[in-house]
């Protein structure tokens, strides 16, 4: 027995050796490296953001990461509680270890092998100020091995507080917000000085994934990983029992954030297209060398703003030239499904009805009174005309003829059309031609209907993004496909 234990703690010793030289080995080589990073002090000054946009004529967007290349604010005057709900959800034993959290290093690489990914990270406050300093995002062994070695450095030459304080100032919080102080004034419209104990949590609880969980984007996701900061602070000894469960019960107040500048909509949506077509997410996206060119017009921009503010209210609107955005204004949820009503009886009923040769624009058609099956559509004031044109009928927006055609064209052809048109259809019925879609369509939808009729009947998805380009090469074009939905002279 005796003999079996000295040859396992030979061997083992033997594998420890093997261990340390190899990693030694490895250690040696990779800082002599190209692929070596340094650590620079100066890098820890700012959050790395290399993502550039540029408008049609080639100038670069005013300033499109403004609110967050300012506005820093000194450690003493953040409060207790926000960095401790960032430490409670980000960092534990921030305090305690030297940059590296073994503990949590040895539980994410359980984790690991269980899943075979890389799926579960084990950074560390420090290590993350690194990664956003000095790296890329990429999962690789080479960059992680990087992270830890810098991480080690720093937290020989930083204090704890000087960590936290640079980590907090230069941290991505959505929205185009870098650190706390601008995401402070972006959600709530105050500074970081004043933070709420509910509030600091919110922010704490964004960094993970900003896309995700921002209130701006989802209040629910927001308040659900908010409430388990909270949890943490709880756990972890900073809040008591009451203070939690007063914060938790505390609805998320977002402030009316008045627009940066005329760029900013358009903005937003050029982001979350480039995040889509490129499969990053926002954090990537924003640490990564792209180089976005669109479609932008910052003189149409500038007067559809100015028209909407002359206005007494203000809407979701698009301006769409050559087949592309141009311009928009936000007034809400731009991507927000709702019914369109009258608007699209074009779309839905008249065109397709001059396409499959139904009707022709001296038609002849009679408003009055129907009855489908129990379905009695009225007009406007419940009045009627008799025989009237095909012209009047859509110069008037008339409800009868517009369902008389369409029964005559059929429901489920007009649901081709539709979808055609990248106009999602449902269980459809005759109330389609009062423009009562089942799932409904948004601005963008509706503003790509009308362009294809503007376009001889040729659609295309209108787009922000001509080109997205990396170190000089081109990532992703817009090649849309154009399809044609109605023959030219029903367009016209």
């Amino acid at each position: 027995m005796k003999k079996a234990v000295r040859i396992v703690l030979i061997l083992t010793s033997l594998v420890l050796v093997a261990v340390a030289i190899i990693s030694a080995t490895f250690l040696m080589t990779f800082v002599n490296s190209e692929e070596y990073v340094q650590l620079n002090l100066d890098n820890l000054n700012h959050a790395k953001i290399n993502l550039s946009v540029f408008a049609s004529n080639g100038e670069p967007f005013e300033e499109p990461f403004s609110i967050g290349k300012s506005k820093q604010i000194d450690f003493d005057r953040i409060p207790q509680h926000t960095k401790n709900a960032f430490v409670a959800v980000e960092d534990k034993r921030f305090y305690s270890h030297k940059g590296i959290d073994w503990i949590r290093v040895g539980g994410a690489v359980l984790s690991n092998v269980k899943s075979m990914s890389f799926s579960e990270g084990a950074s560390t406050i420090t290590q993350q100020l690194i990664k956003n300093t000095h790296l890329n995002h990429n999962k690789t062994l080479k960059r992680k091995f990087n992270e830890m070695l810098l991480a080690s450095q720093l937290e020989k030459e930083f204090t704890k507080d000087q960590i936290l304080e640079t980590y907090l100032n230069t941290i991505y919080f959505g929205n185009g917000a870098v650190g706390i102080e601008n995401a402070s004034n972006t959600y709530f419209g105050k500074s970081a000085y004043d933070l709420t104990l509910e509030e600091s949590a919110t922010l704490a609880g964004i960094i993970k994934a900003p896309t995700t969980y921002s209130p701006k984007n989802n209040v629910e996701k927001c308040t659900k990983r908010r409430n388990l900061v909270l949890d943490l602070m709880e756990q972890n000894g900073y809040i008591n029992q009451k203070d939690c469960q007063k914060a938790k019960n505390t609805p998320i107040v977002l402030c009316q954030t008045k627009k940066i500048s005329y760029e900013n909509d358009y903005l937003e949506e050029v982001i979350k297209e480039a995040m889509e077509v490129l499969a990053v997410d926002e954090k990537q996206l924003y640490n990564s060398n792209f180089s976005i060119y669109t479609y932008f017009d910052k003189d149409i921009q500038r007067n559809l703003t100015d028209t909407i503010a002359s206005c007494s209210y203000e809407t979701n609107s698009l301006i769409i030239k050559n087949k592309n955005i141009v311009a928009l204004n936000k007034a809400g949820n731009f991507h927000q499904k709702r019914q369109a009503g009258s608007a699209l009886k074009p779309l839905a009923v008249y065109t397709p009805s001059l396409n499959e040769k139904l009707i022709n624009v001296v038609s002849s058609v009679m408003d009055e009174r129907v009855n489908y099956n129990g379905y009695s559509p009225k007009n406007a004031n419940d009045k009627y005309v008799g025989w009237t044109t095909i012209e009047n009928s859509v110069a008037n927006s008339i409800n009868t003829t517009a369902v008389k055609l369409l029964n005559s064209l059929t429901v489920a052809k007009s649901c081709q059309y539709l979808n055609k048109l990248g106009i999602e259809t449902a269980d459809e019925n005759l109330s389609l031609a009062l423009g009562n879609a089942n799932k409904g369509l948004n601005v963008v939808d509706l503003g790509a209907g009308y362009s294809t009729l503007a376009n001889n009947g040729q659609y295309q998805k209108p787009k922000t993004i001509e080109k997205i380009e990396k170190d000089g090469f081109t990532v992703y074009r817009n090649k849309e496909k154009e399809v044609k939905v109605f023959n030219d002279s029903s367009a016209f």
